[in-house]
């Protein structure tokens, strides 16, 4: 689809990397979203580009889902993964705009997945909570989320035994 002339593509893409799931050539594929119109995410300040950016992604993911509800038994399969390397400041810098910071978040849509939950917090200056890593649940005595927690859950999720690769 074109959206003010910009060419947008990703539930092609998403097409593609399910076509390859059906046809037994690929167990995973990774999808870049460089932002709308390619204009990227890693602005310090003009937020409202965020924020176009965001719901384009949002846009992009229904249509990534609605085509893989079409295909059934892939529905029962694919699990859909999104994240940044990097999270954003929960303070504004002095043009407005947000930097670079150790937190972030991941969001899994999908087969396997119960849906409508958050796990994990950030205090007021945007500090992770603990957590336990058995429910999920803020725990003073638990551990930080890390990437070693959505390894495990992805390893899991695909019938493997996390705990022999982590």
């Amino acid at each position: 689809t074109t959206d003010l002339g910009c060419e947008r593509d990703l539930v092609s893409d998403a097409s593609t990397a399910f076509n390859c799931f059906e046809l037994g050539i690929s167990r995973c594929a990774m999808i870049r979203y460089k932002g709308w119109c390619s204009e990227g995410w890693d602005t310090h300040q003009n937020l409202e580009l965020q924020s176009t950016n965001f719901n384009d992604l949002f846009d992009y993911l229904d249509g990534i889902m609605r085509e893989l509800s079409d295909r059934e038994a892939l529905s029962k399969r694919v699990t859909v993964v999104v994240f940044s390397e990097m999270g954003r400041a929960p303070q504004l810098n002095t043009w407005g705009g947000k930097d670079h910071w150790t937190f972030t978040s991941t969001m899994l849509i999908g087969a396997g997945i119960a849906g409508g939950q958050s796990i994990g917090a950030v205090d007021a200056s945007g500090i992770g909570f603990a957590i336990d890593p058995d429910s999920g649940a803020l725990s003073t005595s638990g551990e930080a989320l890390s990437p070693a927690h959505l390894g495990a859950t992805l390893l899991t999720l695909s019938g493997l035994n996390a705990e022999e690769y982590t």
